[in-house]
C-alpha cells in the first residue's frame, strides 16, 4: 500500500514539488531494461510514442501474488482446497488492472501510476475471496516460515 502512495506522487506530485513529472523523465531517460513499451501512436515524422510500465509494476504485485500461490499450496496440503482461488482469481483481477492501467494511459494520453489500479484490483479481489471463503483473518494473520520442510522418511534413507 505504500508503494502504491508513492508511486501516484511521483507521477502527479513530483511536478508541482520539482517542476517537472520525476517518475516519466527518469524512465525516459534510462535504457536498461526495467521497464516495458506499449507503442502508443505515431508521432510527427514517423516517430512512435510509447506508454511505460515499469519493473515495480511488475515485481511488487507479483510478490504479493506469490504469497497467495503459496497460501493457496498450504490450503490444497491441508486438503481444505482444491485448487489455486486465490492465484487464478488475482492472475484475472493484475490483468484487468494493467488493461485498465493502459486504456487510462490511451484515453488521457499521460502518464499513468500502474499501481494506482494494480494494488485496489488486486487486494480487493483477494479480500472477496478471503471473506466468501470465510479465511480472512487466517490469511490476515499467516506467514511463510523461514524452517526447511522436513525431509520425507524414503528420502532420509537414500541420503544415509
Amino acid at each position: 500500500v505504500g508503494l502504491f502512495f508513492y508511486d501516484v506522487f511521483w507521477v502527479f506530485g513530483s511536478k508541482s514539488v520539482f517542476g517537472s513529472n520525476v517518475m516519466v523523465s527518469v524512465a525516459q531517460g534510462i535504457e536498461a531494461p526495467i521497464k516495458l513499451q506499449f507503442p502508443r501512436r505515431m508521432g510527427g515524422c514517423g516517430v512512435l510514442q510509447h506508454s511505460m510500465l515499469g519493473l515495480g509494476d511488475i515485481v511488487v504485485p507479483g510478490i504479493f501474488i506469490a504469497f497467495l500461490a503459496k497460501w493457496d499450496a498450504v490450503k490444497i496440503a491441508d486438503k481444505k482446497a482444491n485448487g489455486f482461488v486465490y492465484l487464478h482469481s488475482v492472475m484475472v483481477a493484475y490483468f484487468f488492472s494493467l488493461v485498465t492501467t493502459v486504456g487510462v494511459m490511451f484515453v488521457f494520453n499521460a502518464a499513468q501510476p500502474a499501481l494506482l489500479y494494480i494494488v485496489p484490483y488486486v487486494l480487493i479481489t483477494s479480500i472477496i475471496v478471503a471473506v466468501a471463503r470465510g479465511e480472512m483473518k487466517e490469511l490476515w494473520t499467516y506467514t511463510i516460515s523461514d524452517e526447511k520442510a522436513p525431509t520425507p522418511p524414503e528420502e532420509a534413507k537414500k541420503n544415509e
